[in-house]
C-alpha cells in the first residue's frame, strides 16, 4: 500500500482517499505523540480548535486544515497504539 496520505488501492478511482499518519517518535524523545482527531461540523470543530487554544493545550496553527469527509479515512495506528473515543454536543449559536 502507498504511504502518501491521499491514496487508493484502486487505482483506477482518482478521488483521494484521507489517511492519516502515524507520529513519529525520536529515539531520545522521552515524549509520547497522541493524535486528536475532530470529526463534526465545520463550525463544532472551529470552535472545538479555539476552545483547545484557549485552554493552552493546542495552537490552532498545529492543526491541519478541515478537510470535507465525503470520503473514507484511515488511520494508520503504530504497534500498540490504542484508540478512545469522546462525543461531546456543543450548542451553536
Amino acid at each position: 500500500m502507498n504511504n502518501d496520505n491521499l491514496s487508493r488501492r484502486d487505482r483506477r478511482d482518482s478521488r483521494p482517499l484521507i489517511q492519516i499518519p502515524s507520529a513519529v517518535r525520536f529515539r531520545d524523545d522521552r515524549r509520547h505523540p497522541i493524535k486528536h482527531l475532530l470529526i463534526g461540523s465545520p463550525e463544532a470543530v472551529q470552535i472545538t480548535q479555539q476552545t483547545l487554544e484557549i485552554l493552552r493545550y493546542a495552537d490552532l496553527r498545529d492543526w491541519a486544515l478541515p478537510l470535507p469527509l465525503g470520503e473514507p479515512f484511515k488511520v494508520a495506528p503504530a504497534p500498540g497504539d490504542v484508540i478512545s473515543t469522546l462525543i461531546r454536543y456543543l450548542a451553536i449559536e
